[in-house]
């Protein structure tokens, strides 16, 4: 079978190229067991736009971009959670790490919020997933 070089050896003479990419998912990417050279031949399809990664995961997107994971965190939190001082963290106004510290909030304040806007039937699903020994031993030593 004759093909032109760059084509799959599948295509058909004078077909024209696929138009569309495949894409592939950050997390399926990062799982996939492939061999060495499979996972060369992914690397050099994206490259050449032939596979579009879309939804990196933090690591994928860290490393990437040349920073930590715990930095990509800290920035994401920003975003996230205070989009109105992004551009102070860009133009390098405002530390990112301190940026991020204030905006997160502890874990009990967020716990008291999320039980307060529950439905009551929700609370009977929560105590009964925790437990309601633990529950009442938590509520007992909290008295």
């Amino acid at each position: 079978m004759l093909f032109k070089p760059g084509s799959p050896p599948d295509a058909s003479p004078g077909s024209p190229p696929p138009s569309r990419a495949r894409v592939m998912g950050g997390r399926y990417l990062a799982h996939m067991r492939a061999t060495a050279a499979q996972r060369a031949l992914v690397a050099a399809d994206i490259s050449l736009g032939h596979i579009q990664v879309e939804r990196l995961t933090l690591r994928q997107a860290a490393s990437l971009a040349g920073v930590s994971v715990a930095y990509a965190a800290a920035a994401r939190r920003v975003v996230v959670e205070q989009p109105h001082k992004r551009a102070a963290v860009a133009v390098g106004s405002a530390s990112l790490t301190k940026v991020a510290r204030t905006g997160h909030r502890p874990r009990v304040e967020r716990f008291r919020e999320m039980y307060f806007a529950m439905t009551e039937p929700e609370r009977i699903a929560a105590v009964k997933l925790i437990g309601p020994d633990l529950m009442f031993n938590v509520a007992v030593e909290a008295a």
